[in-house]
């Protein structure tokens, strides 16, 4: 009974394998079935390069965080891309997941009537990345080339809220954020299921609340996908 178990498992994992194989296969009769695919993976994004001063681990006197987080790291991404076969065109809508460091905590603490403030505590939250991109397909020898160009909106939910002191005794509730946004553009080597591609993303002043002082940057990225096809 568990020898026809295995027998039965096997025989559905081979088959499931094989027609993924088969609908993301090179040959021309099977383009026509990879028009919409899933694709799941992850995204590498390193040091910003900062086109003018640097300055990575500040003060905005609310709340104190570590730039240098919020731009680099690792995330996690899945997204849908839909493909015309004959123009060899598409287009990409994917979300990256990061779970990490949002501002450091204000403390304070009274120390024989002297208050020293600290910022030990991490507040860390879920963020999240919207990516809709268009690409060019050029069917290569060993494989499919795509380059790609897009718009991100980059740390979503990574809003909090402070007070500020008028004067007089009057506070005001206050609220932002660490968004980001930008253009971005890169190009994906596709061979088989995987995806390996470069990114880059432009991120002009205006694009910006929280990196000081207003500056453009470029966010280089390294991406690694495994796609699934869905028809």
């Amino acid at each position: 009974m568990k020898t026809k178990k295995v027998l039965i498992i096997s025989l559905i994992s081979i088959f499931l394998l094989q027609f993924n194989s088969n609908c993301f296969s090179q040959s021309d009769e099977k383009k026509e079935k990879k028009a919409l695919s899933l694709f799941v993976g992850m995204d590498f994004r390193v040091t910003p390069v900062y086109l003018n001063s640097k300055n990575i681990y500040f003060t905005n006197n609310h709340v104190f965080y570590d730039e240098h987080l919020h731009l680099a790291g690792a995330r996690l991404t899945y997204g849908l891309q839909l493909n015309h076969a004959k123009w060899n065109l598409g287009i990409r809508y994917s979300q990256s997941l990061r779970y990490g460091h949002v501002y450091y905590k204000r403390n304070v603490k009274d120390t024989s009537h002297l208050y020293a403030v600290t910022y030990n505590d991490n507040v860390q939250r879920i963020l999240i990345d919207h990516h809709f991109e268009f690409y060019k397909k050029f069917n290569l020898k060993k494989f499919d080339l795509k380059c790609l160009l897009g718009y991100s909106w980059m740390n979503r939910g990574s809003e909090y809220y402070y007070t500020q002191y008028l004067g007089n005794n009057v506070f005001v509730p206050k609220c932002s954020d660490f968004r980001y946004s930008g253009i971005n553009i890169g190009v994906i080597a596709s061979i088989q299921n995987w995806d390996v591609g470069l990114n880059f993303y432009y991120i002009g002043p205006g694009e910006h609340r929280f990196i000081q002082p207003q500056q453009s940057i470029i966010i280089p990225e390294i991406k690694l996908y495994y796609n699934f096809c869905l028809k």
